[in-house]
């Protein structure tokens, strides 16, 4: 059943007008409450929100217009938002335009009343004379689209496809006297591809001529997989049925060049020992003497204390990643991540959260304080 708009509806649609209409959905949620008692609970918080207005918030000049267009506008509870906000937007629109334009009071106490009435006649006059066109901004050309959509990839991802492409294309060439490598990946079905790739990965050697690590055949493929995927080709060599021989080929080549000790240890850098550190700082490697020597040291910290990702976290510092905060008495140094290739802010990385790290200050040896040494490297930039 539908019911007109009553007093206690006029009282809560003045509300919204003065409040940015935030609660616009609240009148056909507190009518529903009213119906069934079942629900009063459910919109216990929109009621109790409602009720703290004063009787003094209410437009009434908006109350007054909209009682008197009562019958021009109705509302009930089956009303959408969207007809509600078109609704009061109309009613606001209608009463701010005949408050515009009635005769200017040329009682008003002040010049500086006679002038506010007469900015705000004309503010509201030219109110759609704007139209939607600020909302947006230029219109793109198709190659300023495309170097949007390309800025996406991360350009270390692209180099290790093209590198895997190319690696293709020099073994395709090389085994049946043919130039059209990337062509023949674009081109092959399935079944085909399945085959070639399989006996790529058993063939394929670096420039000395020695085996690939197991690791990297399979970063080949992934590479190539990408290459294809970006060509319109929707495949999984990892999941894909018509691509198991591949899998399991891969798989076998991978624990014979383990049982050879092929790629079996990883490169990697050795960590820094507690005695290593403790001889920078006495033989004066770390310290804050001379700028380049305050640089390297404050780089140091920040790799030690922020946990940074490779060279490129560092890289991608600004100022605003670092603020000061106080624990009690003490100053800390907070490090807040930006944008890395773990957590570029793309529709992958969207529910992650940026890294936060906060280090102390170095109370027993103020020296090596990596809050105090880095608020002097910023006093010097």
């Amino acid at each position: 059943m539908q019911n007109n708009c009553t007093r206690t509806h006029i009282d809560e649609l003045c509300q919204p007008f003065k409040y940015a209409w935030i609660k616009s959905f609240d009148i056909r949620q507190r009518a529903m409450m009213f119906d069934d008692d079942s629900d009063r609970e459910l919109f216990i918080t929109q009621s109790s929100h409602v009720n703290t207005f004063n009787e003094s918030d209410i437009n009434t000049d908006f109350e007054d217009g909209l009682m008197d267009r009562k019958g021009k506008f109705e509302v009930s509870i089956d009303t959408s938002d969207e007809e509600f906000l078109k609704i009061t937007q109309e009613v606001e629109q209608e009463i701010l335009i005949e408050s515009a334009t009635r005769p200017v009071d040329t009682s008003l106490s002040s010049d500086e009343e006679l002038l506010k009435s007469t900015q705000v006649n004309e503010s509201v006059l030219h109110t759609d004379d704007a139209g939607d066109a600020s909302r947006f901004g230029k219109e793109l050309s198709d190659k300023e689209l495309n170097d949007l959509q390309e800025s996406s990839k991360n350009k270390n991802t692209e180099k290790k496809m093209d590198w895997a492409t190319r690696l293709f294309s020099s073994w395709y060439t090389e085994r049946n006297k043919s130039n059209d490598g990337l062509d023949v990946l674009l081109s092959l079905s399935d079944d085909g591809l399945n085959t070639c790739l399989i006996r790529f990965i058993t063939e394929v050697r670096n420039k000395s001529g020695n085996e690939y690590h197991g690791n990297t055949l399979h970063e080949i493929l992934m590479c190539i997989q990408r290459y294809l995927r970006d060509n319109d080709k929707n495949i999984n060599f990892q999941s894909d049925f018509e691509f198991r021989r591949l899998r399991q080929t891969l798989d076998a080549k991978m624990k014979s060049l383990a049982r050879e000790g092929v790629g079996i240890h990883a490169r990697k850098a050795d960590v820094i020992t507690e005695e290593q550190e403790e001889f920078m700082w006495q033989e004066n490697i770390l310290g804050e003497d001379t700028p380049q020597k305050l640089l390297d040291t404050v780089f140091y910290l920040n790799g030690i204390c922020f946990c940074l990702r490779g060279g490129e976290e560092h890289h991608s510092l600004t100022t605003s990643s670092f603020s000061i905060i106080m624990k009690g008495q003490v100053k800390h140094l907070k490090y807040l991540e930006g944008v890395t290739k773990t957590n570029n802010g793309g529709l992958s990385h969207k529910s992650l959260n940026m890294k936060t790290v906060v280090a102390g200050s170095n109370l027993d040896n103020p020296a090596r304080c990596p809050v105090r040494l880095h608020d002097k490297y910023m006093s010097l930039r």
